[in-house]
């Protein structure tokens, strides 16, 4: 699939002095090349050419390859790990994992979850010991192979920031990926297991954490119940990025750069937005910092560093700068968008509200797959901690009840006072004593749905084994 760029100037003499020095290859004519309706329309095609095996393998009876495979024209790269073991009679089900976001500048040196000790390494690694060939996708402009840094880099410069777009693209290198999924079977490498492996393509599976929950549900909206694109058999989402465009800038874009987001009105930490005196922080987004903060109350000890991390003012300065990024963006690289403003104030009740340009709202909210979950039928589950703000649990929840109103499976597991990695901090005030990391359980739950079975079948009485309650 390739999205058109604004490289035909003639038809946009108003952009040319514009759109040449914004990277005129990832200007769009309109926002609407990324709806999902335009998405699932497109054409999705790709073929894996394998480059190396990585030596040693990150763990015994896997054998892991880098690839690469072409998207929108642009020469990107997948980790395969595949194991040594003789595949099922249908062949190996399979696993494709859309990471979370990575940045601009440590992109190119995106290592695709090779370091074992890292959630994403000891995620992979689990699912490929367990009998699944896991593809994990660089997506553009990630990673570095042979010494050539994966194509897109611009595409990242121009739209990996507050458009919360850039998901849209990752989403269409994933269902590339798909598509290139035969072709695996097909390629004349000689596998140390002695032929090319055989992949059940009836159980090819969609995994992501963070960002890639947003990938997920966008690759999702557009291969479900499409004729022109393959089905995934199941998809699960840690700690996802879910939430629509518009709501993920009013929760990030506070929580991550100002205090007055998390603080009670008395300018204390209480997890509320009500202070011991009863104050209430009317701007209040979420109780939970991140959990590497020493101490989230400012009123506790000495807070010159964290002061330094949070250094906005106010949730309205917050609003302003995250929005101001979305629309300098959209500005300068949509060509059928121009001088879109928004506007900040409080209403009659004292609540912030944005009143946005509604050229940008009706384009970005065709663009998302939340929360009205359409073509989504595709069992899925779930996995959130209660007190990560990169993940409410109102949107999970969400979602669950719109795709169960519908007849459809969908779970959603929470695991309490756990981390955006679904694991339990060393800070007592973020994970309580006796709080159990989330990891084993999820994966043992992503085991079950992904070969067919209920993943409410694992009851996740504890961490000590992945595989203790299972059935």
């Amino acid at each position: 699939m390739s999205v058109t760029g604004c490289s035909n100037k003639s038809a946009h003499d108003s952009h040319e002095e514009s759109c040449p020095n914004h990277n005129p290859s990832v200007c769009l004519t309109s926002l609407a090349e990324l709806s999902i309706d335009n998405l699932r329309e497109q054409n999705y095609s790709a073929s894996l050419q394998l480059l190396e095996r990585v030596k040693p393998a990150p763990q015994a009876g896997v054998e892991t390859v880098l690839a690469s495979y072409l998207s929108d024209g642009l020469r990107i790269y997948t980790r395969i790990d595949i194991p040594t073991a003789p595949p099922p009679a249908d062949g190996y089900p399979v696993v494709i994992f859309a990471h979370g976001w990575i940045g601009i500048d440590k992109a190119p040196n995106y290592h695709f979850g090779l370091d074992k000790d890292s959630l994403y390494g000891e995620l992979v690694n689990d699912l490929a010991g367990d009998g699944f060939i896991v593809l994990s996708p660089g997506y553009r402009g990630h990673g570095t192979i042979q010494g050539e840094a994966a194509a897109g880099l611009e595409y990242m410069r121009a739209w990996d920031n507050g458009s919360y777009l850039s998901p849209s693209f990752y989403a269409i290198d994933t269902v590339n990926l798909f598509a290139a999924l035969p072709s695996l079977s097909e390629t004349e490498w000689q596998f140390e297991a002695g032929s090319a492996p055989h992949l059940d393509l009836n159980k090819v599976n969609l995994m992501g954490h963070s960002q890639g929950g947003d990938v997920v549900l966008t690759a999702l909206a557009i291969t479900g119940n499409n004729p022109g694109t393959p089905e995934f058999h199941a998809a699960s989402i840690w700690a996802g990025n879910v939430a629509d465009k518009f709501t993920q800038a009013n929760t990030f874009g506070p929580m991550g750069t100002t205090a007055q987001a998390f603080l009670a009105g008395d300018g204390s930490w209480t997890g509320t937005a009500t202070g011991d005196n009863g104050t209430v922080n009317p701007d209040f987004i979420f109780g939970f910092p991140p959990n590497w903060i020493g101490n989230p109350d400012p009123k506790a000890g000495n807070w010159t560093w964290q002061y330094q991390s949070w250094p906005t003012p106010s949730v309205k300065q917050a609003l302003e700068n995250k929005y101001q990024q979305m629309y300098d963006t959209i500005n300068q690289h949509v060509l059928d968008i121009t001088d879109a403003k928004f506007q900040i104030r409080r209403n009659s009740d004292g609540k912030l509200e944005t009143i946005h340009d509604v050229r940008v709202t009706k384009a970005l909210n065709k663009t998302s797959a939340y929360p009205k979950l359409r073509h989504i039928s595709t069992p899925l589950a779930l996995h959130f901690s209660d007190r990560d703000y990169y993940s409410l649990p109102v949107w999970n929840q969400r979602i669950q009840t719109t795709l169960r109103a519908r007849g459809d499976r969908a779970y959603a597991f929470e695991y309490p006072g756990t981390t955006h990695g679904l694991k339990v901090s060393e800070k007592k005030w973020f994970s309580p004593a006796g709080t159990i990391s989330g990891v084993p359980c999820a994966i043992a739950r992503d085991n079950l749905l992904f070969t067919g079975k209920d993943p409410q079948q694992y009851s996740c009485k504890s961490a000590e084994s992945k595989t203790k309650d299972l059935p």
